[in-house]
């Protein structure tokens, strides 16, 4: 069965990532007012910056799917750079899942696992499915 991720979860990565960028551009539209000379390429560069940003994320989290065969978990994902990491349940060493409150509110869960290779992170899945993964995981341990 192959799997995407939802639109909550791009909704959720802009909001964050929109969090962190407003403190940021708040602090160089403050000098702005010391230098005025820099308005202009600042106006630009935020926009451009905007744009990219929200149209990146959601085409970068489109792209992921994730696909449960058997005892083989494929994750492929990447816009410009694909990758497919493929993990058979006996290479998890460590699986661990992540929710917040704002997660929990829409129904949302972020997986961790430890493979032999390394770590991988699944961003935002569905609760149901993300419960589906750790229980295949579980069985075949």
């Amino acid at each position: 069965m192959t799997f995407a991720l939802p639109n909550k979860t791009r909704i959720l990565w802009q909001l964050r990532t929109g969090f962190v960028i407003a403190p940021i551009y708040a602090l160089v539209v403050s000098f702005c007012r010391i230098y005025p000379i820099i308005i202009l390429p600042t106006a630009i560069v935020f926009a451009i910056g905007s744009v990219f940003l929200l149209i990146y994320i959601s085409f970068y989290l489109k792209s992921y799917k994730i696909t449960l065969d058997g005892t083989i978990i494929y994750i492929s994902k990447g816009i410009i750079f694909k990758s497919t990491i493929i993990i058979p349940n006996l290479n998890i060493a460590f699986k661990k899942s992540i929710s917040t409150p704002l997660t929990r509110f829409l129904n949302l869960k972020c997986l961790i696992l430890k493979i032999a290779y390394g770590w991988v992170f699944i961003p935002e899945i569905e609760y149901k499915l993300a419960e589906r993964i750790i229980g295949t995981v579980k069985n075949e341990q």
